[in-house]
């Protein structure tokens, strides 16, 4: 299953800034967000019955950032994702995570899908 939003997550720096009301509330707009687009999908969350998963996101932004930066950036939206039910949890054994960048206008995709590495 594959998710667009035209909006892409904060960097870890830019978070760390940021007051932590100011990240709940980002991690529930990504919620929102990802409720409707599951909805429209009709896609219905396994939660704790949910299998290992890979889930691949590419973020476009218009400068590059570092790695750490990137991936510690990304952690509301994958709490959002596991909050909606679609992940059983982001630890390595339930998660195959892989985190890209491009440039460009802002965006994010979220590519999911049963990991083949097999089950914890």
């Amino acid at each position: 299953m594959v998710f667009r939003f035209a909006l892409a997550p904060y960097s870890l720096n830019q978070l760390l800034r940021q007051h932590w009301s100011v990240r709940r509330k980002q991690k529930r707009c990504w919620a929102v967000l990802l409720l409707v687009a599951m909805n429209e999908h009709g896609f219905s969350p396994k939660g704790k019955f949910a299998p290992k998963m890979r889930l691949k996101l590419t973020i476009t932004r218009k400068r590059r950032l570092d790695r750490d930066n990137l991936v510690g950036g990304c952690k509301p939206l994958i709490d959002a994702i596991k909050d909606a039910g679609i992940i059983r949890d982001d630890s390595p054994g339930w998660l195959d995570l892989e985190v890209e960048q491009q440039i460009g206008s802002p965006m994010t995709v979220i590519e999911i899908s049963e990991s083949t590495g097999g089950k914890r």
